[in-house]
């Protein structure tokens, strides 16, 4: 049977999905409007959850790595751990998320799935395990699973209205595309 981790699991890859499609299709162009001043264009705001998706993986990638070997501390990474952590070099990650969005979109494609697969074996007792990011509070690890979700969905939502803002609302037949994701 499904078990907590997999149905966490479960609701960040809907939401993947969601948000893939609500990109599907996109020109560069469209890519690249801003809403308005200061404000964020799709790719920006894609780039900031791609970013996002790496610290989530790296934050609870180092929790259970010192948990497992018994060498936990509540000291977040160091920043020199980050490119391992996120399975990139340090250049290459700077190029990614300036890439354009369909780079990112294939580079997201193969991210997602490994993602799913590393986090399916947490086992129930190391939901509960701490893990410490940039806050203060030590949140459990099931908090940070959590957060893939929550923050697609935030984003999800912002790049929805900024494609209403740039006049490149979903018509009929991108709102049924939707639903098949």
């Amino acid at each position: 049977p499904p078990t907590q981790v997999h149905r966490i699991l479960s609701q960040y890859h809907a939401q993947y999905m969601d948000l893939q499609s609500s990109v599907f299709k996109l020109s560069a162009n469209e890519a690249e409007t801003a809403p308005a001043e200061n404000e964020w264009p799709v790719r920006e705001a894609y780039a900031h959850m791609l970013g996002a998706e790496f610290g989530f993986r790296a934050i609870i990638r180092f929790a259970l790595e010192g948990h497992r070997a018994g060498k936990w501390t509540n000291e977040p990474p160091a920043e020199s751990e980050y490119p391992r952590l996120y399975g990139i070099p340090e250049d290459e990650y700077g190029a990614l998320m300036k890439s354009p969005l369909q780079r990112m979109l294939t580079y997201h494609r193969e991210l997602h799935p490994s993602i799913l697969e590393e986090f399916s074996t947490i086992t129930e007792m190391e939901l509960d395990l701490p893990s410490t990011f940039w806050e203060e509070t030590r949140f459990p690890i099931r908090y940070r699973l959590h957060r893939f979700e929550a923050h697609i969905l935030q984003h999800t939502v912002q790049i929805d209205k900024t494609l209403v803002s740039i006049g490149a609302a979903p018509n009929e037949s991108r709102r049924l595309t939707r639903i098949l994701f």
